[in-house]
């Protein structure tokens, strides 16, 4: 009976250590995301239909890291800018979640990020479609592929 009553009391040990550890290691969704995305497409929602928004001239980069910090460059047009932040994925990692975020262009200076969510529609090692508003102002989608380090 002694015996019974450590072995069981050496799992329930074991298994609450396993949990605490795992709480800090990313799961296999986020550790997906680490790394370098280059924005190489995007589509928009026009009259319930999705329609290909141009990006000549549109340059989005986003570098996600282990840390839960990101980097966004961003050029369109003449005017570049440089956000920085923390990430996560929210309770379900359905949405990439961006928050104390500060954005730094030469035009405006250093301003403030409201925290914004992108639903995860497609994620690969290679390929990142999320939900997105950007330059066209319109709900769409965008496609963002892994950029490797040489």
């Amino acid at each position: 009976m002694k015996q019974i009553f450590k072995i069981t009391l050496i799992i329930l040990l074991a298994s609450s250590f396993q949990h605490l550890f795992a709480q800090d290691t990313l799961s296999d969704r986020a550790s997906l995301l680490i790394g370098k995305w280059k924005l190489t497409s995007h589509w928009v929602e026009r009259n319930g239909k999705p329609e290909y928004a141009p990006i000549k001239g549109v340059n989005y980069i986003y570098e996600l890291k282990e840390d839960g910090t990101y980097t966004l460059n961003q050029a369109y047009k003449n005017r570049t800018s440089v956000e920085t932040g923390n990430w996560r994925l929210d309770d379900l990692q359905q949405m990439i979640i961006f928050y104390n975020s500060v954005d730094y262009s030469s035009e405006y200076g250093e301003l403030e990020v409201a925290e914004i969510h992108h639903r995860i529609y497609k994620l690969t090692t290679d390929e990142l479609r999320i939900e997105a508003v950007y330059y066209t102002e319109e709900k769409g989608t965008s496609m963002y592929k892994r950029i490797k380090d040489k």
